[in-house]
């Protein structure tokens, strides 16, 4: 029959499997520490890169409608003061008493005036137009740069955290080297749970590297790409705005020498 004190004794054999039950258990907790803080902080760095890309499609959108809609405005604006030019020119003629050839070239005065104000227009729309789109791609990039930096620092963080932890389990993985009876194999044992505690720790740090990695480049080419459609927005302005201001000096010209033609004819 077996003792009481018996019952509650272990042999050197379960001591040692005891032990080295520890030593896992210290290298697996490890494990799951490193992988739960790795996948918190890949979930944080996937969500600043959708706030950042949130935000740049946002601009973009804000930014190419506008000037879509200031181009209309100076389209139409254009066409609007040729007409008012020409409008005004006939009642000044209707109205005018002097002789033919100061009206000629009072009015063609008034014709190479109104042209330059017309292209002043013009010139103004588009450096405003300009400048609202470069306003446009510094915010992008400056919400580039922020997003960026956020991701790089939670990297620091989150890497710096699993090394703490990973010296910490290191640690505890130390001591139970002089906690069982067979010091060489104990040793052994422990520093293979140490080297995988580190291993663990250097993979999952690279995981949040590669996440960084991957987040920064996402965010750069949403970035460079809203800039591009945003200049290539800006240009497509700036060529329709051309169109429609040598359009309207052309019809002022074209109407101030048509009058003068006719009047000459007539007299």
């Amino acid at each position: 029959m077996v003792s009481g004190f018996l019952k509650r004794t272990r042999t050197l054999e379960e001591l040692d499997e005891m032990f080295e039950q520890n030593r896992v258990a210290v290298a697996e907790a490890a494990a799951v520490t490193f992988r739960h803080t790795v996948s918190i902080g890949t979930a944080s760095i996937g969500e600043a890169e959708h706030v950042s890309s949130a935000r740049i499609m946002a601009d973009l959108s804000v930014a190419t409608a506008k000037i879509s809609v200031d181009t209309e405005i100076a389209l139409k604006l254009l066409a609007t003061n040729a007409q008012a030019v020409m409008l005004d020119i006939r009642k000044r003629i209707a109205e005018s008493t002097l002789d033919r050839e100061i009206l000629h070239a009072m009015i063609s005065e008034v014709g190479r005036n109104s042209c330059r104000g017309i292209s002043a227009s013009a010139s103004q729309a588009t450096d405003k137009m300009n400048q609202e789109a470069q306003g446009a791609i510094a915010r992008i990039k400056a919400y580039g740069t922020e997003a960026i930096g956020a991701i790089e620092q939670m990297a620091q963080e989150i890497s710096l955290q699993v090394r703490e932890n990973a010296t910490v389990a290191e640690a505890k993985l130390e001591t139970s080297k002089s906690q069982v009876r067979d010091p060489a194999q104990t040793v052994q044992r422990a520093d293979d749970a140490a080297q995988k505690v580190t291993d663990t720790g250097a993979h999952l740090t690279k995981d949040i590297l590669d996440a960084v990695e991957r987040s920064v480049r996402e965010i750069t080419t949403m970035a460079d790409d809203a800039t591009n459609q945003i200049l290539a927005c800006v240009t497509a302005s700036d060529a329709a705005i051309s169109v429609a201001r040598d359009k309207a000096l052309c019809h002022v010209e074209e109407f101030v020498d048509g009058l003068f033609k006719i009047r000459k004819t007539e007299s």
